[in-house]
C-alpha cells in the first residue's frame, strides 16, 4: 500500500500536466466544437480568449464558477483502476507502455462592456511506465494559477481592439524517475528531481470585427503571450519553460431563427510556429442550440469531436469527446479524451434584469 501512497502524494503534489500542452483554459464547450473558441466564447469568458471581444459585450456577465475534469478515455481508467492494490516493482508489469492523462480546470470571470477580469487554476498531468529493464516513471505536469484583466477600445461600431494583462504562477515538471524511488516512498527526492517553479506576467493583444444581419459573422485575431511569457525563478527550483507566443485567427457565422441558433466557424492556432504541422493548427466546429440543450461537433487536429450541453438557466453542464495529437503530425499518435464541465453563470441586461432567451442564455450579446 505504501507504493500507492507514495505515487498519490507525488501526483497530488504535482497537481498534474501533459507534454502536448498547447493552449490554456480551453473550455469543454470549445473542445466539443473541434477546439474552436476564438469567435464563439461565452460572454463572461472573452477576457481569457480575445480582449477585443469585450467591445461587443453588453450588460453584466459573471461566470460565478466553472469546474471541469478530463481523462484520456475509459480504457485508461480501466488500466489504472487497480493501481492502489499493487505491491512491489514487478506488480507494475501490466502498465508498461500505457499512459494515464488527467486534467482539471477551475475559474471565475466577469465581463462588462469594454472591461473584464478572471481568475483561474488549470491542471494537466500524465504518467507512464517505461523501460522494463530499468523501470522508470515518466512524469509530466503543469499547474497554473493566475489572474487576467483586460479592456477593449472601439475602432468602429462593429470592430474593436483589446489588451489583456495576466499573471501566472506555474509549477511544472517533465522527466523520469526510477520506479524504485516511488516504491520506497522517497517522495521528497522524487519531487525535487523533476519539479520546476516560476511566476510570470504576460500580454495578449486582440482585434475583432462583426457584421450584422440575418446571419451575423465574427472575425477574431488574437496574439497570445506577445514576445513569449517567460517565468521568473521562485526559490531554488529550476525555471519553468516559457509560454511561447500564439497567433490565432478565427472566423464564424451565427444564424438565429425562432428557437434555433446555428453557429459554424474555424480557426488557425500557432500560426507563427513552424514546428507545429498545419494539420495540428486547424480547428473547425459547429453548434446547434435549442431550448435547454446544445449539440456540437467539429474537427480538432484532423480528428472528429463531439459534445453537448444542457442549460438550466444559471447552471450549465457540458460534455466533450475529442482526440489530442501527441505526435508531430495528425494521424501519428492520437489520444482519446473525454471532458465534463459544470458552470454557474449570471447574466444581467442593461436594465439589470436576468437575460435569457427562449430557455437559454444569449452568447456574446451585441451592443444595440
Amino acid at each position: 500500500m505504501h507504493i500507492w501512497l507514495s505515487a498519490a502524494i507525488a501526483f497530488c503534489s504535482f497537481r498534474a500536466g501533459a507534454a502536448d500542452l498547447f493552449d490554456m483554459n480551453v473550455p469543454t464547450r470549445a473542445q466539443g466544437m473541434g477546439g474552436l473558441y476564438s469567435v464563439f466564447p461565452e460572454n463572461s469568458q472573452v477576457v481569457m480568449v480575445n480582449p477585443a471581444l469585450l467591445g461587443f459585450v453588453s450588460g453584466i456577465n459573471w461566470e460565478v464558477v466553472g469546474l471541469s475534469a478530463a481523462v484520456n478515455g475509459v480504457d485508461a481508467v480501466n488500466d489504472f483502476k487497480d493501481l492502489g492494490n499493487l505491491e512491489g516493482v514487478g506488480a507494475f508489469n501490466s502498465l508498461y507502455g500505457k499512459n494515464l492523462w488527467l486534467g482539471a480546470n477551475g475559474r471565475t470571470s466577469l465581463a462588462l462592456p469594454y472591461f473584464g477580469i478572471a481568475a483561474f487554476q488549470d491542471v494537466k498531468g500524465s504518467f507512464s511506465l517505461e523501460n522494463p529493464a530499468f523501470p522508470s516513471l515518466n512524469l509530466n505536469y503543469t499547474y497554473d494559477s493566475g489572474f487576467n484583466g483586460g479592456f477593449a477600445v472601439p475602432i468602429t461600431e462593429n470592430s474593436a481592439v483589446g489588451v489583456t494583462v495576466k499573471y501566472i504562477d506555474r509549477q511544472s515538471a517533465e522527466g523520469a524517475v526510477a520506479l524504485g524511488t516511488v516504491v520506497t516512498g522517497d517522495t521528497d527526492a522524487l519531487l525535487e528531481s523533476v519539479r520546476r517553479r516560476g511566476t510570470a506576467y504576460g500580454v495578449d493583444l486582440g482585434w475583432a470585427a462583426q457584421t450584422k444581419g440575418a446571419m451575423n459573422s465574427k472575425f477574431s485575431l488574437v496574439w497570445k503571450d506577445v514576445g513569449n511569457t517567460s517565468f521568473l525563478r521562485v526559490g531554488d527550483a529550476p525555471l519553468s519553460s516559457p509560454i511561447y507566443n500564439n497567433l490565432i485567427a478565427g472566423v464564424g457565422t451565427e444564424f438565429t431563427s425562432g428557437l434555433l441558433d446555428f453557429r459554424v466557424g474555424g480557426e488557425l492556432r500557432h500560426m507563427m510556429n513552424d514546428e507545429v504541422s498545419f494539420g495540428q493548427k486547424v480547428h473547425l466546429g459547429t453548434e446547434i442550440s435549442l431550448p435547454l440543450i446544445d449539440l456540437r461537433a467539429g474537427i480538432n487536429q484532423g480528428y472528429m469531436t463531439y459534445g453537448f450541453g444542457m442549460d438550466f438557466l444559471i447552471m450549465q453542464l457540458d460534455f466533450a469527446q475529442y482526440f489530442q495529437e501527441l505526435g508531430a503530425y495528425p494521424g501519428q499518435t492520437p489520444e482519446n479524451r473525454v471532458q465534463v464541465e459544470l458552470r454557474m453563470n449570471l447574466s444581467l441586461d442593461t436594465k439589470l434584469s436576468f437575460d435569457f432567451k427562449d430557455g437559454k442564455r444569449r452568447r456574446l450579446k451585441q451592443r444595440r
